[in-house]
């Protein structure tokens, strides 16, 4: 985990990893900047790291009781933005293992659906624009007056997430990082069905909406609403209650939605796997793809959701959460530090050449390893959607 040591202690998360302890309700989360980062790559497509707790991987687009949920996990740091996935088991503590790839945006901003929520752990820049209230950002300066030259500069928060915003549109946009709540309308110009300035024009016989240009979503604004710490006297805790027309199909299951698996299916194996991920810079190749997504990829994806469609294939997330490495014994308490030599996670040897599994300053002196998790090899085998991490 990237962290000071001084926080480098046990908190009560093992005891629902070990079923100690159950969520009492559905959890959705995205990772921020301070998680267990190899366990989040164990499940960077989406996966439960606990019984009804569900890591939303990098990217995700899921549907849960007639809400589309969209997330993008980590942060924006400009100079590992267009890098590879290049961090090896020996690395996991590195702060650039929650750095957002460029792969995870232009995923994002392929997406055409209209969503309820979108969750990010870093706010949209755009957040910060005084057109978005006056009276709200100057309520956040005098609590966090150091922000004042970030948003100055058009620093503060992520620019990338800005693409995702504005191409999307969600009715709700939910952050934190920043340990402060702060709530603002995002009021968007012009028609509501203004074409995006990013429109790709698709022609595709098998897709009647293939040939029909992209449109922003039929929505006048996004309420955006960030919380703080999660400690005593801070607003870290709201309930919001979401009205659903009448003829929403309401599930009482996680689900996946098929436009997200057309576009992981069409798009994630462009990302560089294997051995072209041991350099940090992607390849010729890869680079032109990346920043040239074209009608030819949208109409693959439009492909790929009428095979999905057609096949009536099973949407239903499957509750196949397992505890699969150990975890902590009895022994241990809240205010517990990792001894050091404790392997905490078990892991196959890795078949990629020059990729060291044990790092001696990680985890106090222990083990840095990485562990084929199930959950991913049945998703990826499901779907035909190829795990770039499989060859750790």
């Amino acid at each position: 985990m990237a962290a000071p040591d001084k926080y480098k202690i046990l908190g009560g998360f093992h005891k629902y990893y070990k079923g100690v302890e159950n969520a009492p309700c559905m959890t959705l989360f995205v990772g921020g900047n301070h998680e267990a980062s190899g366990y989040n790559r164990e499940l960077h497509l989406g996966g439960w790291v606990a019984k009804n707790i569900y890591f939303m991987g990098y990217s995700n687009v899921l549907k849960y009781k007639g809400l589309k949920i969209g997330g993008i996990s980590g942060i924006y740091m400009q100079h590992n933005y267009n890098n590879n996935y290049n961090e090896t088991p020996a690395m996991f503590g590195k702060n650039s293992m929650h750095h957002v790839r460029k792969f995870e945006v232009e995923k994002l901003k392929q997406y055409r659906g209209d969503l309820d929520i979108f969750v990010s752990h870093d706010w949209p820049t755009l957040i910060t624009d005084k057109r978005n209230g006056e009276k709200e950002l100057a309520t956040l300066l005098k609590i966090k007056p150091y922000f004042k030259q970030d948003i100055k500069k058009g620093e503060l928060g992520s620019p990338v997430s800005n693409d995702i915003l504005e191409r999307l549109r969600p009715a709700w946009w939910f952050s934190s990082h920043l340990h402060v709540r702060h709530r603002v309308n995002v009021n968007w110009s012009g028609s509501s069905v203004e074409k995006n300035k990013d429109e790709i024009n698709v022609s595709d016989s098998e897709n009647e909406n293939a040939d029909k240009p992209y449109q922003m979503p039929q929505r006048k604004k996004t309420r955006f609403l960030a919380l703080d710490k999660c400690l005593p006297g801070r607003k870290y805790l709201e309930i919001i209650d979401f009205e659903l027309d009448e003829h929403t199909d309401v599930v009482d299951t996680l689900q996946y939605d098929t436009e997200w698996l057309a576009i992981l299916k069409t798009l994630q194996k462009h990302i560089p796997s294997g051995d072209q991920i041991l350099g940090k810079d992607l390849d010729p190749e890869a680079e032109k793809f990346w920043n040239n997504i074209g009608s030819d990829v949208m109409r693959e994806i439009a492909t790929e959701k009428d095979k999905l469609e057609q096949n009536s294939v099973s949407l239903m997330v499957p509750d196949n959460f397992s505890m699969i490495a150990p975890a902590v014994d009895g022994d241990f308490n809240e205010n517990s530090r990792i001894p050091r030599g404790y392997a905490q996670r078990p892991y196959r040897e890795s078949n990629m050449v020059g990729r060291p599994n044990t790092d001696s300053h990680l985890l106090g002196g222990g083990a840095s390893k990485f562990y084929h998790n199930p959950q991913t090899e049945l998703f990826c085998s499901k779907f035909d959607i190829p795990d770039i991490f499989k060859d750790y």
